[in-house]
């Protein structure tokens, strides 16, 4: 009867196959732990030595009575303090100061080479600030072999960039206050020279000296232009008395053409005698028409007593030809009304050959002023584009020396002994113990190593086989049961040759595991032991590690 045969979980077979091949294991993380002990001994031990630098904001007021500052030019380097510390040129500086000899020893491309392998050990981080305002603080690491020479190596590099910056800047600074000092000279010098030209003009063209702090629109407070305004608004008013005159004179001529040269002087009638009623509406008429000249053709007034003139003519008409029915005797003589109409045309001729006399004056001043003005134009334009020259030139002293004042207030706080913006906050101390390499670290990592290229190796060489291994991998290809299994067998001299080849790589690997320890320890204690050639390439391998 066939007997059906259990197949063992894939973790169950995977354990197996490990129990099986657990040399093949053991080998390659026996390798892997002693080469990482051999590369935790020849690793350069290094340590890594910080210091740390302070910038402080610094702000300095441009004039005591403002509020407005200005910041250095050295925050700006905080932003390339990388690339300055790790200059090149800077560390072999340092480094021939020192005088370090395994240095001066190497040749023009190796040194290169040596200072390069510094470069990289080098680590600038500028931390970043909370806030906009404050210090900034940056740390500059540097890991090395000899603690006591990295101490004064990143001590040097660190104050020599410090310097550097702070000297660049004062040199900066000085520059550019000398510039400016001399700008605000020159500034000044145009400016008075261009006032001297704007008085010149003032001089030259009697021009009032107020003129000198007035803009162009301010050219009505020159007295000439003032006069000239003034006689202009009283020949305005003049002509318009002389117009008014000239219309009082039309209508006095019109009204001498209506008044008779003689009047009644007694009148006997048997009828009615209205002589008395149109003597008084006449005498009314004459002391309208004086009243009348006072105003002007287009004055309510004037037509409103034209008015009445017009009504009491009517009245003298109706009373002249009721008169005129009725039998009248009379005797005549001149006419006071005309006597005195007469007089007031008089009146008026003499006032028109006044005002006539006065507009002719006036059109003549106004004449010779307009002239004038006319004449002074030019110097006028020369003086405003003088005046306007001046006062940009007054602006762009004022600016320059402003400018100039805040710098040399840069300048001397710079160089104040209280003025530094860097401080060293953590000096350059090598610690106790190197920081690398990490031998926890590195053991880990051989020993991972070495474990996964044993199981990988074990599980490959298991797999990679023809055939079936076990009975479960037939089981699990063919529906057929399995009535039994047979193992291999070995004869006695396969047994031999097998334990002969375990031996072998047993013993050879010992050898090889015990030569790498042993040769690891004469070079780190007993280096003269060992050929010179090997140990200069070992040191220069090192060195390289740095």
């Amino acid at each position: 009867m066939a007997i059906g045969i259990e197949t063992p979980g894939q973790f169950a077979e995977l354990a197996g196959i490990l129990r099986k091949r657990k040399w093949q294991i053991l080998l390659p993380i026996a390798f892997c732990l002693a080469l990482a002990a051999v590369a935790v001994v020849f690793i350069p031990k290094k340590y890594e030595i910080t210091t740390t630098v302070e910038l402080r904001d610094r702000t300095i007021a441009q004039d005591a009575n403002t509020r407005t500052l200005n910041t250095t030019s050295t925050s700006r380097e905080i932003t390339n303090a990388e690339n300055h510390i790790k200059h090149f040129k800077r560390i072999r500086e340092v480094i021939e100061k020192s005088g370090w000899a395994d240095y001066e020893l190497l040749g023009a491309n190796d040194q290169r080479e040596y200072i390069e392998n510094i470069r990289d050990n080098l680590n600038v981080i500028v931390r970043t600030k909370v806030k906009d305002s404050g210090s900034t603080f940056m740390d500059i690491t540097f890991l090395c072999t000899d603690p006591k020479r990295g101490e004064t190596f990143l001590h040097d590099l660190s104050r020599l960039w410090v310097d550097e910056v702070v000297d660049r800047e004062r040199k900066a600074l000085s520059m550019e206050e000398r510039k400016l000092s001399e700008a605000v000279k020159n500034a000044f010098a145009d400016w008075t020279a261009k006032s001297s030209d704007a008085l010149d003009i003032v001089r030259q063209g009697d021009f009032s000296p107020i003129v000198l702090d007035s803009k162009k629109e301010g050219s009505a407070t020159d007295p000439e232009f003032e006069s000239l305004n003034s006689q202009r608004t009283e020949l305005e008013k003049v002509k318009a008395q002389l117009a008014g005159a000239k219309q009082g004179k039309v209508a006095l001529e019109k009204e001498l053409l209506k008044t008779p040269e003689d009047v009644l002087d007694e009148v006997k009638t048997q009828g009615l005698d209205l002589s008395a009623e149109i003597v008084k509406k006449e005498t009314d008429i004459l002391m309208k028409r004086t009243e009348q000249l006072k105003f002007t053709s287009r004055h309510i007034q004037y037509q409103k007593l034209q008015e009445d003139i017009e009504s009491l003519e009517d009245q003298i008409a109706q009373y002249k030809a009721a008169q005129r029915s009725s039998e009248i005797i009379q005797e005549t003589k001149p006419n006071p009304v005309r006597k005195e109409l007469l007089a007031q045309l008089d009146l008026i001729n003499v006032e028109i050959e006044k005002h006539q006399g006065r507009v002719t004056t006036l059109e003549e001043s106004i004449e010779q002023a307009e002239n004038k003005l006319t004449a002074k134009s030019e110097l006028r334009e020369q003086l405003y584009r003088a005046i306007e020259e001046r006062d940009r030139l007054q602006v762009k002293h004022s600016e320059l020396d402003e400018a100039h004042r805040a710098k040399k207030l840069q300048l001397d706080a710079l160089s104040d002994e209280f003025g530094q913006p860097y401080e060293f906050v953590q000096e350059a101390v090598a610690p106790d113990s190197p920081s690398e390499p990490q031998p926890a670290l590195i053991l880990a990592i051989g020993f991972i190593v070495g474990l996964l290229l044993g199981v990988g190796s074990s599980v490959i060489a298991e797999f990679a086989r023809d055939g079936y291994r076990t009975a479960a991998d037939l089981s699990r290809s063919m529906n057929l049961p399995v009535l039994g299994v047979v193992q291999r067998i070995q004869t006695r001299r396969e047994r031999a040759a097998r334990a002969l080849r375990r031996t072998v790589v047993g013993l050879s690997s010992a050898v090889l595991l015990i030569a790498i320890i042993g040769f690891t320890y004469l070079y780190t204690q007993r280096p003269e032991v060992l050929p010179v050639e090997w140990v200069e390439q070992l040191d220069q391998l090192r060195t390289r590690l740095q």
